[in-house]
């Protein structure tokens, strides 16, 4: 076997292991919200963060450094822009081109975001030495370097561990659909590689514990790998409603194919740093990955998180929520109103409205939510009626 390939794999196993672990630390955290009109998604905080290490960028150009068609890139910026975290001014050489910068309450937001997630990225490296983690920040970044990952801003609250994953993200193809040029989203990556790595079958709870995203977004992975042949769908022994999932023939050809790309793309980088990917950046990277984090299957409390708002200034994008009320009850006259915004992952899913009376009695309840199971469903509204949230706002 050929050893630049093998260490190309072996390298981008722990990156990928990285980049796994620090965003389930963060879901685990219950990381507070950094937002200006709303929360910031995870590929918003990408771009943002792209922006500010570029200054004055067209669409066309972000698009191009990130290598995403300009109508998706553009689409992320114009929510950046309503929420006044990036502007946009006229091209002096094309009137019709306009280039993007970053605002000062997007630096704000950045700065508090590296800020939340500093501790985090101090937790992940606890198990190496001062030292060690120096030669592993310099190592890396000179791996981004040469794979020609642009250049990230760096505030002082961001730790220089995550500002390097941001460049690693930038050029894997995070934000986009052709992570690592697989055709894939990074979510359909990341289910795919655990079903051809374990040595098992695995339900969609197994993969919601060991993967950074909910329930009903691998639900709908494994819907749409069963649909064009990668997966085949076994009923549990044990649940009947449940299934397992398996790798097909052509499956396995698909994460074979997948293997081959990241070993073409890396292997330059990993040629010119030599010796250092298999001394410094794999031993190192397998140190902070282990061990595997396992979350529990019921959603974690601090991974909820709700703000209040008032029903007679609403926040926009919770009261669409709203407006389309379901499992709503109603008993006795309307005395005390509360709202509230549900984020999920940092995510708007739902909103709930709740009435009492002078007693402190319920006597109204609405919930509506959008793209989350139904168990999960019912582990929000109970989460809200039992007051067990960490409120925010």
């Amino acid at each position: 076997m050929n050893t630049i390939h093998t260490r190309s794999l072996s390298l981008w196993t722990e990156i990928l292991n990285s980049q796994r672990k620090t965003r389930m630390m963060a879901i685990e955290a219950g990381l507070p919200q950094h937002h200006a009109a709303r929360s910031l998604s995870f590929t918003e905080g990408l771009v943002l963060h792209l922006v500010h290490s570029l200054d004055e960028r067209s669409i066309k150009e972000l698009a191009d450094l990130l290598g995403l068609e300009r109508s998706w890139v553009s689409r992320v910026v114009s929510q950046l822009e309503k929420d006044k975290l990036v502007e946009s001014v006229p091209a002096e050489y094309d009137r019709r081109s306009r280039l993007i910068s970053i605002t000062k309450r997007g630096i704000k937001t950045l700065e508090a975001l590296g800020t939340s997630r500093a501790p985090l990225m101090t937790g992940y490296l606890n198990s190496l030495s001062q030292s060690e983690q120096k030669k592993l920040f310099a190592t890396m970044e000179q791996f981004a370097n040469l794979w020609g990952a642009p250049k990230c801003e760096q505030s002082s609250e961001t730790h220089p561990f995550d500002s390097t994953l941001v460049r690693l993200s930038w050029q894997a193809g995070t934000v986009g659909y052709n992570f690592m040029q697989s055709e894939l989203s990074v979510t359909q990556y990341q289910v795919l590689y655990e079903l051809a790595t374990s040595r098992q079958t695995l339900s969609a709870s197994d993969l919601f514990e060991v993967l950074p995203f909910d329930m009903s977004t691998i639900s709908r992975i494994l819907h749409g790998f069963v649909k064009d042949g990668t997966i085949t769908k076994t009923p549990s022994k044990n649940d009947k409603r449940s299934f397992t999932a398996a790798l097909t023939k052509d499956g396995k050809k698909r994460w074979n194919h997948c293997c081959q790309l990241v070993s073409d793309i890396l292997q330059p980088a990993v040629s010119a740093l030599s010796n250092e990917v298999e001394t410094t950046l794999i031993p190192l990277l397998r140190r902070c990955n282990e061990p595997k984090l396992i979350r529990q299957r019921n959603m974690p409390s601090a991974r909820i998180q709700i703000t209040s708002f008032s029903p007679s200034n609403p926040d926009k994008e919770a009261q669409a929520f709203l407006n389309k009320r379901q499992n709503k009850r109603t008993s006795h006259p309307k005395l005390v109103e509360q709202c509230y915004a549900i984020s999920y992952d940092n995510e708007l899913k739902a909103v709930a409205k709740t009435t009492y009376q002078k007693g402190g009695e319920l006597a109204d309840f609405s919930f509506t939510s959008e793209e989350l199971s139904e168990q999960e469903c019912v582990q929000l509204v109970r989460s809200v009626l039992s007051g067990k949230f960490r409120e925010q706002g």
